[in-house]
This record gives structure tokens, C-alpha cells and sequence, in this order.
């Protein structure tokens, strides 16, 4: 069974924030992926040089900005891409939750 990490964090003495800790991990291993693919881009194009990049540019704006495709298939490629990552990032967060819950809790264990 997967034990739910939760806690609640009261802000400036008002505001009750109710955070899942696996889903807090999974949003940080998937932002810290997107920021080693970003990095590695840019490293990318950086020794390829400014010609490289415009050049690579100006073929994609050839194939694909001066010709758009349909809105009805953008819609359609959006909602799978956005369905594709909610899986990934609920996945993750459910291992982080089955990693978690192979520990015992520490203060019910110090309690009983």
C-alpha cells in the first residue's frame, strides 16, 4: 500500500497549503530534467556558432512557420502532449510514493 507524505503549510498565518510530498519530488525531477535539456541546447549551439544556429532556424520557419498545419490537429497534438506529461509526472509521483512507504515512519515507530 502506498502511504500518502503529506503536510500542511500555514502561510503568513492564514492560508493553509496541503503539499504531497512525492508530487513536490516529481516536479522537481522533471524540472530539473527540463533544465539539463535546455542546458545541453544551449551548449549545442553555442559551439555550433551563429550561423549554425540561424541557418537551422530559418529551415524550420521554411518547414513548418510558412506553411502552419490545422488548428483541429494542434488542439489534438496539445491535449495528447498534456495527457502524455499528467501520466509521466503522476507515475513518478506514485514510485516516489512506493519508495517512501518502503520506510517505516520514524515517529510512529518512536510513538509505539
Amino acid at each position: 500500500m502506498v502511504r500518502e507524505v503529506r503536510f500542511t503549510c500555514v502561510i503568513l498565518g492564514r492560508m493553509k497549503v496541503e503539499i504531497n510530498l512525492p508530487e513536490v519530488f516529481s516536479a522537481t525531477t522533471f524540472g530539473g530534467v527540463t533544465g539539463l535539456l535546455t542546458y545541453a541546447s544551449h551548449e549545442k549551439w553555442h559551439s555550433l556558432g551563429r550561423d549554425a544556429y540561424v541557418a537551422h532556424y530559418a529551415q524550420v520557419f521554411d518547414r513548418q512557420a510558412a506553411n502552419p498545419p490545422h488548428l483541429v490537429g494542434l488542439i489534438v497534438v496539445g491535449i495528447i502532449f498534456a495527457l502524455v506529461a499528467l501520466a509521466l509526472f503522476k507515475g513518478l509521483a506514485f514510485l516516489y510514493g512506493l519508495i517512501s512507504s518502503a520506510f517505516p515512519n520514524r515517529n510512529r515507530a518512536a510513538q509505539g
